[in-house]
């Protein structure tokens, strides 16, 4: 008689101990400002808090035991029931999306199923928490108010001109940056559209309009062109335009710019001083005739020029390297910087805000926003001159620019490289092959439309050999390189070509139409000494 009463009094400890958890469970339940359901496998509700009565209208004990057709409507029940079935059969869900409820209307709610499985595995329901997320979702306060915090960090550089559009292209924010470079204020050019900022000629080949698109389509666009000042003097400049998104709505655009034209002054340098040696050329060749002195003359004369070309062509190379490593710094140290703290202040006021449903929510996109801004940033800085270049040498530059481009660009690629070991090569040539991987690549993505690539380095011999392989739709190398070398027009070989011949290489281009294209850069190493350990 004992034994009993003893087994009596422990399980009326039990289920004591379980209306306390319920009832535990259910205060806390109800103090959360979203619905809280459990439902089972025959979509009966048989667990709800106090947010379904506020949101349905009917008590708590009424909706337990109906079904979600019943509590929902049948249009909401149908748009989730494909979501029901993944969840009992054993899948952890978390989406968003607008649902036509019947009582309530349509609403925006983040939605998260938790299956509910017996001790054999078998999910008998699953556990729902609801949120609605309406008002956030309308709401147009997170993008004023990310542009105004963006504006301030932006004014205090003024080396750049930072810019942002609306999705129409008219100008929406401009910087000191872009005061100093085109000679407007903020007063004059906000609410003008940013194809005053073009040349005449551009803007009446679509170019701004092309430049959102291509933003658009590949995540960012970058250009080199001449661009308009509001006194109608013309300057070159580098560009970096990408585009703005809250959620999947388009807000406009972001643009950065530098003034390049002494570059750009010095490739004119650089140019002249070519057609200038190739009229001299011609014109000791029809001297040749006439005497050897002359010929002497003319070949002593032709070599000056081009090692002249060379020394001019290698101060302009480290010219923009210096100048890519400079601006990279400078992102890296200076708006790093500041991004870095506002995003540490945009965290502190996230949690300020956790009282606050639609402060906090406002908040944590704003700090979303912060976060892909500081990628970008980083990403830019990273793309202009990499650190790892100078620190760990060319192997892991173009393992590690392969990576990023590859996930940048959702293009797979092949990296292999043998017969370096751990050994360098001079500097000089390591940030050549370097450049020409880089255009190598940016060239799949502006005119292969390849699905692949394969990138090989090796050493052989006394040479080094880079080769670059895509699946794209390829060309004809003759009727192209013609095209570069009349029109200074086609896909940036020549370019590629002169680094090459900068280090002593040679550049072969095997392609046709519809069967990709190969790029070999073969390097001879005259002097074994060139190659050096870390």
């Amino acid at each position: 008689m004992y034994g009993v009463n003893l087994d009596i009094t422990e399980k009326k400890q039990t289920a004591e101990k379980i209306r306390s958890s319920e009832a535990q469970l259910r205060l806390i339940t109800d103090s959360l400002p979203a619905l809280v359901s459990y439902i089972d496998k025959d979509e009966r509700y048989r667990f709800v808090n106090k947010q379904y009565t506020d949101w349905f209208g009917i008590e708590n004990d009424d909706l337990l035991g109906r079904t979600m057709i019943e509590v929902l409507g049948k249009e909401a029940r149908d748009q989730l029931k494909p979501k029901v079935d993944q969840v009992l059969s054993g899948e952890i869900l978390t989406f968003e999306r607008w649902l036509d409820y019947r009582t309530v209307g349509r609403r925006f709610v983040h939605v998260s199923y938790v299956p509910d499985r017996s001790d054999s595995g078998e999910v008998r329901g699953f556990y729902a928490l609801v949120t609605d997320l309406t008002e956030q979702k309308r709401s147009e306060d997170l993008l004023a108010s990310s542009e105004k915090r963006v504006q301030l960090l932006t004014d205090s550089f003024t080396d750049y001109a930072i810019i942002s559009l609306d999705p129409d292209g008219v100008i929406s924010s401009w910087n000191p940056g872009a005061e100093n470079i085109f000679g407007y204020s903020a007063d004059e050019i906000i609410g003008k559209p940013s194809s005053i900022l073009f040349t005449p000629e551009d803007t009446a080949k679509g170019v701004p309009a092309q430049e959102m698109e291509n933003a658009r389509a590949t995540g960012r666009a970058s250009d080199e062109r001449w661009h308009a000042k509001k006194d109608g003097s013309r300057f070159f400049a580098n560009g970096v335009m990408a585009p703005l998104y809250v959620g999947e709505t388009l807000t406009g655009y972001a643009k950065i710019a530098a003034d390049l034209t002494e570059k750009k002054r010095n490739s004119e340098a650089l140019q002249r001083a070519y057609d200038e040696m190739e009229m001299r050329v011609l014109e000791r060749t029809r001297e040749l005739s006439q005497t050897n002195a002359a010929l002497v003359e003319a070949v002593n004369e032709r070599k000056t020029t081009e090692l002249q070309k060379i020394t001019l062509l290698q101060r302009l190379v480290s010219s923009q390297e210096d100048e890519r490593r400079r601006i990279a710094r400078d992102l890296h140290d200076h708006l790093g910087q500041r991004l870095t703290a506002l995003r540490l202040k945009l965290a502190s006021l996230t949690d300020a805000c956790k009282d606050d449903e639609e402060l906090y929510a406002r908040a944590t996109r704003l700090q979303q926003l912060a976060e892909l801004i500081d990628t970008d940033v980083s990403f830019l800085a990273w793309e202009l001159r990499p650190s790892v270049l100078d620190e760990l040498g060319l192997i892991e530059a173009i393992e590690t620019f392969i990576k990023e481009w590859s996930r940048h660009y959702d293009i797979g690629v092949d990296f292999h490289t043998t017969g370096l070991g751990e050994k360098r090569l001079d500097q000089e040539m390591e940030t050549n092959l370097y450049r020409i991987t880089q255009e190598a690549l940016n060239n799949v993505i502006k005119h292969s439309e390849a699905s692949s690539v394969s990138v090989l380095l090796e050493r052989s011999g006394d040479n080094v050999v880079l080769i670059v392989e895509d699946n794209g739709r390829g060309f004809e190398v003759d009727k192209v390189m013609r095209s570069e070398r009349g029109l200074g027009r086609g896909l940036g070989l020549s370019g590629i070509r002169e680094r090459a011949e900068l280090i002593g290489g040679s550049l072969e281009i095997e392609s046709e139409p519809g069967n990709g294209t190969t790029l070999y850069v073969r390097v001879f190493i005259t002097d074994l000494k060139l190659l050096r350990h870390d």
